[in-house]
């Protein structure tokens, strides 16, 4: 439970699809590809993912202290899957229950504010 397991296979991958994304107006193999839709959605993930490597740990370690007798055999398997498991739960809540609502706030708030401007000039 010391060790540390970097998520570096999933944020590598989802950054490289958040660079492609960035690019697509310049990119002609873009404009072709199929999967628009999914390359924007998975990307939007990455940092939520990053994010959520702080917050895996405690919880695996409580889980793993409370059922011990579930992690006896094939320890390290189990207990990667379980903080897989934490991360992808832990992912799903930053993205969908914080990042998309203080995004449409924001957004919602700047257009208000450049909207008052407009008509003031």
């Amino acid at each position: 439970m010391n060790e540390y397991i970097s998520y570096g296979f999933i944020t590598y991958p989802l950054f490289c699809f958040m660079v492609v994304y960035a690019l697509k107006t310049e990119s002609i193999f873009y404009r072709k590809y199929a999967f628009k839709k999914h390359v924007k959605k998975i990307s939007s993930y990455a940092y939520a993912v990053f994010m959520a490597q702080f917050f895996v740990w405690n919880p695996t370690k409580q889980i793993v202290l409370r059922y011990p007798t579930v992690f006896k055999n094939y320890t390290s398997f189990k207990i990667f899957l379980l903080a897989g498991i934490i991360c992808f739960v832990i992912t799903l809540i930053l993205s969908e229950g914080i990042e998309k609502p203080c995004f449409r706030f924001l957004t919602a708030r700047t257009i208000a504010i450049n909207d008052r401007k407009v008509k003031e000039e």
